[in-house]
């Protein structure tokens, strides 16, 4: 499934700080698939642990049969339910890029 472009160019740079280049095509392809789902993951969860309960509803709405929203869609009801988004979406990034790299330091050390 192909993600928003932001999500690819997040998992890309990932991807490109932890020395992907010498992995396998396959490899990489897998390894960039897991970390968009995580980051899309992680930008849900962000969102609803700040949303109040009339912002839970409308998220519901929004996501409701499975079906991601537009771009567009996504913008306005953020605008519209989280004003401070913007903020919220950076810290929490920050916070999974530091996992990650905590993640990929563990396993170098192993190496």
């Amino acid at each position: 499934m192909a993600q928003p472009a932001a999500v690819q160019t997040i998992a890309a740079k990932i991807m490109a700080a932890v020395g992907s280049e010498h992995l396998p095509a396959e490899a990489k392809e897998l390894i960039q698939e897991n970390l968009e789902a995580q980051i899309l993951r992680r930008l849900g969860l962000i969102i609803i642990e700040h949303l109040d309960e009339e912002g839970l509803k409308a998220y519901e709405q929004l996501t409701a049969g499975g079906a991601l929203p537009t771009a567009g869609e996504m913008q306005s009801f953020l605008e519209a339910y989280l004003p401070d988004y913007e903020e919220k979406v950076k810290a929490g990034m920050g916070e999974f890029m530091k996992e990650v790299a905590e993640i990929i330091q563990k396993s170098h050390a192993k190496s």
